[in-house]
């Protein structure tokens, strides 16, 4: 089953850095935002076939906070086979 999945995206120092609200623990990095995007749906995969395995994806207790400085510069979708 293909699922949609919003991206958060930083612009860090050298690259991009992103994160997926959804699934606790899904975050990527890459000199190029092609790269992010590939390095994201990697952790997507990883995370989710993980959480199938452990008793389902955890609810969020709290709203994340960056652990870096940095500007969220955009949002992107990205598409991923979930098991």
């Amino acid at each position: 089953m293909i699922k949609a999945f919003e991206v958060t995206v930083l612009k860090a120092e050298a690259g991009y850095t992103g994160w997926i609200e959804e699934i606790p623990g899904a975050i990527g990095e890459g000199d190029t935002i092609e790269e992010l995007e590939e390095d994201m749906k990697d952790a997507a995969v990883g995370m989710l076939d993980y959480y199938s395995r452990h008793g389902g994806v955890p609810k969020r207790k709290r709203e994340a906070t960056l652990a870096e400085p940095g500007e969220v510069i955009t949002k992107m979708m990205i598409k991923v086979d979930v098991p």
